[in-house]
């Protein structure tokens, strides 16, 4: 009997779509993508990091990379045009069980205007300083690799002539 499963290497990678990926039609606009993208990112996210307590682990045995990663969570404004009608919203993460309170700011939008296009400079700003700062990261673990490289052999270097002075202190004896 012939399986329809093969394994091995043999076995052409299965490629995906993003809108696969995603679960999304493929005439679905820009946020959707965005919003079914963030919730696929958090879910991989608790899959690496099921409880609170093993992130501050590996954040306390690495502290520079909560620093290098601290960018990596923004969340673009999104502003959008509503039109006349009864809206429905709904906060990702809602809890149907445990009552919660959420506050709806509706502003006029040439109000806003100003607000909008700062926010959208900031965050432009931002995501150069993010691919900056991976670049950085990078040449950052490189020098800190060196450096922790040299103190080792600094520290031997130091054992071994504190060793030879006190042979030559106490040239008798030989063992020490």
């Amino acid at each position: 009997m012939v399986s329809g499963k093969m394994e091995g290497p043999s076995v052409p990678a299965v490629r995906r779509g993003p809108y696969e990926v995603l679960n999304v039609s493929r005439d679905s606009s820009d946020q959707e993508m965005k919003s079914e993208y963030r919730k696929l990112a958090l879910k991989s996210l608790k899959k690496q990091w099921p409880s609170s307590s093993q992130w501050k682990l590996a954040m306390a045995k690495d502290p520079e990379a909560s620093f290098f990663k601290r960018l990596e969570g923004l969340q673009p404004c999104d502003v959008s045009e509503l039109k006349p009608g009864t809206h429905v919203f709904a906060v990702y993460g809602d809890n149907f069980f445990k009552t919660a309170t959420y506050t709806v700011e509706a502003l006029h939008a040439k109000s806003f205007e100003v607000v909008t296009q700062k926010l959208k400079e900031i965050e432009a700003q931002i995501l150069v300083k993010r691919n900056d700062l991976r670049w950085f990261e990078t040449e950052y673990r490189k020098a800190l690799t060196s450096f922790q490289e040299v103190m080792n052999r600094y520290k031997l270097e130091k054992q071994s002539g504190q060793r030879l002075l006190l042979l030559y202190d106490c040239p008798n004896h030989h063992e020490l």
